[in-house]
């Protein structure tokens, strides 16, 4: 995918948008969607459960990954017989050559650093994080105690967590999708993004609530499906994946339109500073 230069400035009504077209990007090819997030997971799990360097290795692939699923999403959306939308997409960053293959491995670095500190920072403001992420839960036997068990494990230091990762995000959203297409260094990568999704901050707000919604509403509705069937243990992880998978794929989607919107040389919108290149 071609990048501009500049990063282009879209009213904010354009976020609610990017939900919408990211669910017709999924329905295009559903069936490939799922096979791909059944992998994304499939690879988290098998590397993070090895001993010593699991987590490592995890955390430099999920930069690798992250851009795989956007590449999936403008695979199926460019549409050309020649190059299909498939699975294989997931790793299509280490195929871009040696020193993009680093870069993104750099990048996953960076992240799982991070997110660290983040951790460590929260643990020493609240040691109750420390508990609930650390200690393991048994496996809920029924609605009621999962809904318990969510309840203790998000301590008062959570929101805070959540709001110091804000700007994570917002470092990481474009940066995968500017190292491999725009072929910039991983920094560089981080500060553009930053400032790219901060121009846009309307339309990134308005899909940001529009994503809190859905999945408030969807907690809802799965959990008076599961109250009135009444799931419990493996029954209840049944009915939790599926969702989560669809909600992710589409989560993926959207953050291809969103670059294709901001950062696309296609895009009609007006550019603004700073310049990428």
């Amino acid at each position: 995918m071609k990048l501009s230069s500049r990063p282009h400035l879209l009213p904010a009504r354009r976020g609610a948008a990017w939900v919408g077209l990211g669910f017709r990007l999924f329905h295009q090819q559903p069936l490939v969607w799922f096979v791909t997030m059944v992998s994304y997971w499939l690879v988290l799990v098998l590397v993070s459960s090895l001993p010593m360097v699991g987590i490592a290795i995890s955390m430099a692939l999920s930069q690798v990954m992250a851009f795989g699923l956007v590449a999936l999403a403008f695979a199926i959306d460019r549409a050309d017989p020649q190059q299909p939308a498939t699975p294989a997409s997931l790793f299509s960053g280490l195929r871009m050559g040696r020193e993009t293959a680093i870069r993104l491995v750099q990048l996953g670095l960076i992240y799982g650093a991070l997110l660290g500190l983040l951790l460590l920072l929260s643990i020493g403001l609240d040691s109750s994080l420390g508990q609930a992420v650390l200690e393991p839960k048994p496996t809920p036997e029924s609605p009621d105690e999962a809904l318990e068990q969510m309840s203790q494990s998000v301590p008062g230091s959570f929101f805070l967590l959540a709001l110091l990762y804000v700007p994570i995000l917002m470092a990481f959203w474009f940066a995968p999708q500017l190292v491999v297409w725009q072929q910039l260094a991983p920094l560089k990568a981080l500060f553009f993004s930053l400032v790219a999704v901060w121009l846009n901050k309307g339309a990134f707000l308005r899909y940001g609530l529009l994503w809190v919604g859905i999945i408030l509403a969807s907690s809802v509705v799965l959990g008076l499906l599961i109250t009135a069937i009444g799931f419990s243990g493996g029954g209840l992880l049944m009915a939790v994946l599926p969702l989560s998978l669809l909600l992710m794929a589409i989560g993926h989607a959207s953050a291809y339109i969103s670059t294709r919107e901001v950062l696309g040389a296609d895009s009609s919108a007006a550019p603004t500073t700073p310049d990428l290149a």
